[in-house]
């Protein structure tokens, strides 16, 4: 008969344990370690969402106001209330529109002449200048042809104000004659640093993209407009015409500069309708290192598609991770810990098992009527000390019945055998 082969209880229970935690542990790891990874990439998602949503509203509230204002001095005009060519009444009423926060950086009338007669709203000081042939802001004026709503002129830098500006005008007419254009110029270089302001010490780069690759906001605008726009302005063949806004290949930022080589990220986000809509992630490999892109296209903007957006380095999540790590080897630590317990526990708990094994093998070397007589120790576990104690009994009877058969047989009364076994002797003697 072919014998099986058999196994110890210690290395069933051991190897149940080692492969039911091992499997259960590290199944927990792997999903707890990427759902904790991508639970933080989504935070940082959100929080980014919830600042370009911020931008996105102050820049909207900002233009409202600007086009309500200039769309106002328009009616006035067309109604007669308000008289460009009457310098006095003209004035008073530009000093009344600065009582309030404008929000804008200068305002005024443009005259037939190219001449821009305006105000500071600061200090009320008056600006006086010519503005350049080439100004985009003629272009479309000579295709108007009566009264309009207000528009917004296309950002560039304006080397006069030496800042990145945009503009509202509209054109003022009264009985179907041309009065001159309102214009308001508003500083886009504070919308760079309102970017910035309160982020110094927080990740990421926030940016503001207009015609698909000009920079319209970002931190490294100013430097730009430092440095490179200065140098331009004093080329005599620009005659201090405004500047197109840098592309994003001008902007010291080189993720900015391959914005257009990300892959697309998709999110939980995407299938959420409307509620987020509007917002992309990407990743972007560069240099060794991966990046990721949040953005958001302003709807219904006054001009060309504008697109706020921010982007990260992937070793914002690094210190992340790295907690994640530690705390996955502190749990394997803890798993093998706990497997050498469960070695030592079951060990002492085979122990009284193995003990069994060795004085029922008794049997089978046909020592059983030798006057040692395998007894084995009591335990502090109750059901092993019951066994023990009942195999203890069991083989003294045994014991004693194949002693009064090897001395006796059958011919012995059995009163006297049990004398003669009460002797604690085989001489024989009662």
């Amino acid at each position: 008969m072919t014998s099986k082969r058999r196994y110890s209880v210690l290395s069933v229970l051991l190897a149940g344990f080692s492969a039911t935690s091992i499997l259960g542990v590290g199944l927990a790891l792997y999903v707890g370690l990427g759902a904790a990874y991508e639970n933080t990439r989504n935070l940082w998602v959100m929080l980014a969402d919830v600042d370009l949503t911020s931008v996105q509203r102050t820049m909207q509230e900002r233009m409202d106001e600007v086009d309500k204002r200039s769309n106002w001095v328009a009616e006035q005009v067309a109604e007669g209330a308000l008289d460009p060519s009457f310098q006095y009444g003209w004035n008073n009423a530009m000093r009344a529109l600065a009582a309030a926060n404008m929000d804008v950086m200068a305002y005024g009338l443009v005259t037939g002449e190219r001449q821009f007669i305006g105000y500071n709203p600061d200090d009320m000081s008056v600006i006086r200048r010519t503005l350049p042939m080439d100004d985009m802001l003629f272009s479309e004026l000579a295709q108007i042809r009566g009264p309009a709503t207000s528009r917004t002129g296309f950002p560039r830098w304006d080397p006069y104000f030496d800042k990145t500006v945009l503009t509202s005008w509209v054109p003022l007419f009264n009985d179907g004659h041309y009065l001159g254009t309102f214009i308001q110029y508003l500083s886009l270089s504070n919308l760079s640093d309102s970017l910035i302001r309160g982020r110094e010490d927080l990740p990421g780069t926030p940016f503001i993209l207009i015609g698909g690759n000009r920079v319209m906001a970002h931190p490294g605008l100013r430097d730009w407009g430092t440095n490179t726009a200065s140098k331009l302005i004093d080329d005599a063949n620009i005659a201090r015409s405004p500047i197109p806004l840098p592309t994003i290949s001008d902007i010291s930022d080189p993720v900015l500069a391959n914005i257009g080589k990300s892959e697309r990220i998709k999110t939980e986000r995407d299938d959420d309708g409307e509620k987020g809509k509007g917002i992309q992630l990407s990743g972007l490999e560069l240099d060794g290192k991966y990046n990721l892109i949040v953005t958001r296209q302003v709807e219904n903007a006054a001009i060309s598609p504008i697109i706020i957006g921010m982007h990260f380095d992937e070793e914002l999540f690094n210190d992340e991770w790295e907690r994640l790590v530690l705390a996955s080897i502190l749990g394997g630590g803890v798993l093998v810990l706990a497997i050498l317990v469960a070695i030592v526990m079951s060990r002492q708990f085979t122990k009284p098992i193995r003990k069994f094994a060795a004085a029922a093998r008794a049997f089978e070397d046909e020592a059983i009527a030798s006057a040692d007589v395998p007894q084995l120790e009591g335990s502090r576990i109750r059901e092993y000390d019951d066994a023990a104690r009942s195999f203890n009994h069991m083989m003294i009877a045994v014991h004693d019945r194949e002693r009064i058969t090897s001395l006796f047989g059958k011919f012995v009364p059995q009163s006297i055998a049990k004398k003669l076994l009460a002797s604690g002797t085989d001489s024989g003697a009662l």
